[in-house]
């Protein structure tokens, strides 16, 4: 249930995405042959059951500048390469995937407004102490 409210979350932040149910069993296959994206997100989907060819599909993704996101509750299995690895933007839900999948959207809106001279408020206003503290 969190996985569908998390998508539906996300398809209200993007309203022009495809949201597509897979099986990890389906996916390396998939991402070697998609086309006409910029972004991918995957959503609570496992990575496990063809890693050399998932490694490939995401080689070639981004060597097409694709961002792909991987978004889990889960940690990334223990099996995966590295190699593998460091071709995703991995966020691990510590406090549930709907509530990750909200931070995540958040983020993305504020890098947009920066890019484009929109910031909601002064960066030079936070000292650089309170950057990346608990507070």
């Amino acid at each position: 249930m969190d996985y569908a409210c998390a998508a539906a979350l996300a398809l209200r932040h993007h309203p022009r995405a495809d949201v597509l149910g897979m099986s990890m069993r389906r996916l390396p296959e998939f991402l070697l042959n998609v086309q006409g994206y910029e972004d991918i997100t995957l959503l609570g989907i496992g990575l496990e059951s063809n890693p050399a060819l998932l490694e490939t599909a995401l080689a070639r993704l981004a060597k097409r500048n694709v961002k792909i996101r991987w978004i889990s509750a889960l940690p990334l299995p223990e099996t995966l390469p590295n190699s593998l690895r460091e071709k995703l933007d991995t966020f691990v839900a510590g406090e549930g995937v709907l509530r990750l999948v909200e931070m995540v959207v958040a983020v993305e809106h504020l890098k947009f407004q920066v890019r484009h001279g929109q910031v909601p408020f002064n960066f030079q206003e936070i000292g650089s102490e309170e950057i990346g503290s608990d507070k």
